[in-house]
């Protein structure tokens, strides 16, 4: 049962342990969508997944240059954001900023799995992800957030975040028609205690 919460947050919702906020406009998302894919776009491999049983998708990763700052810029501001509003968690840095193509004609997919590593400078504490495609353009793909029993459909909003706790069970269902593009982001911080 859900806590009784008399709050209504403005262009933002927060149901548990999850937020939700609007990051970037479609015509931003279509930007990002096009420097991913002029990048090195490679089959991404789950540890240990040789037959893709976890995960199928193909990645980039966007780099740190002048150029992409934009992007940068705004994911800092709304974990920023986020992170002082809901989580509170002591955080350093945003990890590689991972464009994601999950796509039909490979039943494109990412099987439950959680993000939480201890890397040497920290923890992965917060998780994000940023649907870059119009959601009308692909079926399937949803991500799914299991906090609950039977898990949680997140929203599917263009240039959404959806931002969590690395630690929590998540998965994004096979596409099934169309292409679904994300942005995906990992934010590091001291172990913690």
């Amino acid at each position: 049962m859900s806590a009784v919460t008399y709050n209504w947050f403005l262009n933002k919702h927060v149901d548990e342990n999850w937020a939700w906020i609007k990051t970037f406009t479609p015509e931003e998302c279509d930007q990002i969508v096009k420097l991913g894919l002029s990048l090195q776009v490679d089959r991404a491999e789950a540890a240990g997944d040789p037959e893709h049983k976890i995960r199928k998708s193909k990645v980039s990763w966007i780099p740190t240059e002048e150029e992409n700052y934009w992007i940068f810029n705004k994911c800092s501001a709304m974990v920023l954001q986020s992170n002082s509003q809901f989580f509170n968690y002591d955080l350093q840095y945003i990890e590689n900023l991972q464009f994601g193509v999950y796509d039909a004609s490979e039943t494109g997919f990412y099987g439950r799995h959680i993000d939480t590593e201890y890397i040497s400078t920290g923890t992965r504490k917060l998780s994000f992800s940023i649907l870059l495609s119009d959601p009308e353009s692909y079926e399937g793909g949803e991500l799914m957030l299991h906090y609950k029993r039977d898990g949680y459909t997140a929203a599917r909003e263009q240039g959404v975040s959806i931002i969590f706790p690395s630690a929590m069970l998540h998965e994004v269902t096979p596409v099934t028609k169309g292409t679904r593009y994300s942005l995906v982001g990992w934010v590091v911080g001291p172990r913690f205690k």
